[in-house]
């Protein structure tokens, strides 16, 4: 379901967060993104954080654009 323009971004911040948290661990946990990917529960959800990695870049790209901290 889709966010209400008025509250998307709080909407999302954790799920980002949760998403960001496990890559985290992931890492500090010293595996690579094979690994990582391998654990996952489905095609789905591998081919998800390839789309999520993409959505973040390209929302980054925007922020920039209009003039953000670059970080």
């Amino acid at each position: 379901m889709a966010n209400m323009s008025y509250c998307r971004f709080q909407n999302t911040y954790a799920d980002v967060k949760d998403c960001a948290e496990a890559l985290g661990a992931a890492s500090d946990e010293g595996l690579d993104l094979k690994q990582f990917l391998t654990g996952l529960g489905s095609d789905d959800e591998r081919r998800a954080v390839a789309r999520f990695i993409r959505n973040c870049r390209s929302a980054i790209e925007a922020y920039e654009s209009l003039g953000g901290e670059e970080r």
